[in-house]
């Protein structure tokens, strides 16, 4: 029910428990922490599928979808009428920022995907995400790089 309130477009006030509540922003954040969002093999798995379908459990949800929550919740922080309320009184307002920083980061991917040309760039970008083995931070991002230049990889034969 929030996401979908979210997601709508409609003017979100933070006086309306429907927009801000604890239950709705706990299983947003719950979504969005999930190890999915935080793994090496997931950039690749975001921004190459044309039509990214996010799957959790029994539920399947257009990464549209998110991505238009988070937009929404964003443009609506930043608006005259949230800013008169002091944003540190709302106590969900972390989890709705964990919200928007995972949904963000696979956005600000998408976005760049094609001005990706060269592994060490890919490399910086993508730092931070996680990995069992250590060797995957590169091949997790194989298929997002030109191969053709500059050799930086050798494969095992």
């Amino acid at each position: 029910m929030l996401l979908k309130n979210w997601a709508s477009g409609r003017h979100l006030n933070i006086n309306i428990n429907v927009n801000f509540n604890s239950t709705g922003i706990k299983i947003a954040t719950e979504l969005t922490t999930r190890d999915w969002f935080s793994r090496i093999w997931t950039v690749q798995e975001s921004i190459l599928p044309k039509n990214l379908v996010v799957l959790c459990r029994s539920h399947e949800l257009a990464w549209t979808f998110l991505a238009d929550a988070a937009k929404c919740v964003q443009k609506h922080l930043t608006l005259p009428c949230y800013m008169s309320h002091n944003a540190t009184t709302n106590e969900y307002m972390e989890d709705v920022n964990k919200f928007l920083r995972a949904i963000s980061t696979i956005e600000r991917s998408k976005k760049i995907d094609s001005q990706i040309s060269e592994i060490l760039t890919c490399l910086h970008l993508y730092r931070n995400r996680q990995a069992s083995q250590a060797h995957d931070k590169i091949f997790g991002l194989r298929n997002l790089v030109d191969l053709n230049g500059p050799s930086l990889i050798k494969e095992r034969v």
